[in-house]
């Protein structure tokens, strides 16, 4: 191929990145909006206990949603990816690799959801809270086992029918939600409507796969429950260790200092949407870098571009952050403001990042992160603390910084080894990472 075959292959590619990512985003901002009028309606019908009961109970059931997911949806996009990129016999592997995450999403919740029962038996809270808190633990199991079904629809770029999903799972609830406050039904009914929501979209998952594909849902051999569990726990414990424990920091801050902990509460929440765009650009990188063209691509020109985008969202927060953080949170978090700025400067880092992860993972690295990744998460925690000791809250708020710093350094690494081998190789049509399966599997 000649030099603007090459820049048309990338600008394709490119351009089919950036839309099947907007329509991601797009799924993304009409979901908060959704949750946050659902929200608002159960705080308006609700006592104030039962509104912080509910809230409670909401959380554990999204804390519920990541575990059941246990790097699952990571690792079946990457997989998806290449087999749908791949063609061929793969449309019966794609089906069981699909039913065995569904299985290993129910297995990993059913415990969870029995623990439940048994403390409801034990403490006696009521039918009401008892209700609430199975049917939203049931709503982060159904939540988790939605996204694993969409990781075919997203390998193969359908997106809007992901956009669909969620605009009528989110569409269902608030209408539930709108009859159970005409009828003030009580928290029990809004557990219920979440179950609905969750299950009709689930429903519309499995009937755009299952029956309108050339994939069915079969029982997964025992071999390949075994290779999804095994295969994505080193993802999950990297998902862990990247995102899980950084968000104790405000935890471990309050046992030293409450003030310290209410200013990175609010850095928390000054960088968190715009740290949902990283997020989303990687995700849907993974059916590009199943190709040629992607592949091909320098590291650090992704790296370097996405963070580009990321130091000009993080400089205008810091230019805005003195009229903004007292006025969005009021006079009194003035202090906070150094806090929230010096934690912006997370922003470009994690954008830097976050292309470098997938080309880790493409290539099959997520077992050479795991030790690393996990022992500057720890580290950067006692970073925090010391940082907290030593000058206050700032200082602690750049050792959250150089947590993410080194983050870039090991990731960029590690992609960088794993994509010059295999330019050095030259095999673009094989998808280095994937684990093979016993031909008795198959």
């Amino acid at each position: 191929m000649n030099a603007t075959g090459h820049d048309h292959s990338a600008r394709s590619w490119a351009r089919g990145w950036l839309t099947d990512s907007s329509q991601l985003l797009v799924s993304q901002i009409l979901t908060v909006i959704a949750t946050s009028v659902a929200a608002i309606m159960i705080a308006r019908t609700l006592e104030p206990d039962d509104w912080g009961v509910f809230s409670a109970f909401l959380g554990l059931s999204m804390a519920l949603a990541l575990v059941a997911d246990f790097g699952i949806g990571t690792w079946l996009l990457r997989e998806l990816s290449g087999l749908v990129a791949g063609g061929g016999e793969t449309f019966a592997r794609a089906g069981r690799l699909l039913s065995a995450g569904v299985v290993v999403n129910g297995a990993i919740a059913l415990p969870l959801v029995i623990g439940a029962l048994a403390w409801s038996a034990f403490a006696r809270p009521g039918a009401d809270v008892t209700v609430a808190l199975v049917c939203l633990l049931l709503y982060g199991a159904l939540t988790a086992i939605g996204a694993t079904l969409e990781t075919y629809l997203r390998a193969g770029r359908r997106v809007r029918l992901v956009l669909a999903a969620s605009l009528l799972e989110k569409g269902v609830l608030i209408v539930l939600l709108i009859t159970v406050v005409l009828a003030s039904a009580g928290l029990g009914a809004i557990g219920v409507a979440y179950v609905i929501a969750g299950l009709v979209r689930i429903a519309f998952d499995g009937t755009v796969i299952f029956a309108h594909e050339t994939i069915s849902f079969a029982r997964p051999a025992l071999a390949e429950l075994r290779e999804l569990a095994v295969s994505s726990m080193p993802i999950a414990l990297n998902t862990a260790s990247l995102n899980l424990v950084p968000r104790l920091d405000t935890l471990v801050l309050l046992i030293l200092s409450a003030t310290s902990a209410g200013w990175f509460a609010v850095g928390e929440r000054a960088i968190g949407p715009a740290l949902l765009v990283p997020a989303t650009l990687g995700a849907s990188l993974y059916p590009f870098m199943a190709g040629h063209a992607a592949r091909r691509v320098a590291p650090w020109k992704l790296s370097g571009g996405l963070g580009l985008v990321g130091v000009g969202l993080a400089a205008l927060g810091i230019v805005l952050a003195p009229f903004l953080i007292p006025l969005l949170f009021g006079e009194a978090y003035d202090d906070a403001v150094p806090v929230v700025q010096v934690m912006l400067l997370v922003v470009p880092i994690v954008y830097a990042t976050s292309p470098l992860l997938v080309i880790a993972y493409t290539h099959g690295r997520e077992r050479t992160l795991l030790l690393p990744i996990l022992c500057l998460s720890l580290a950067g925690t006692v970073a925090i603390v010391a940082g907290q000791l030593a000058g206050g809250p700032t200082l602690a708020a750049a050792g959250y910084v150089a947590r993410s710093a080194l983050f870039l350094v090991v990731v960029g690494s590690v992609a960088l080894v794993a994509w010059r081998e295999h330019t050095r190789t030259g095999s673009a049509d094989d998808a280095p990472g994937r684990p093979q399966v016993p031909a008795e599997a198959r």
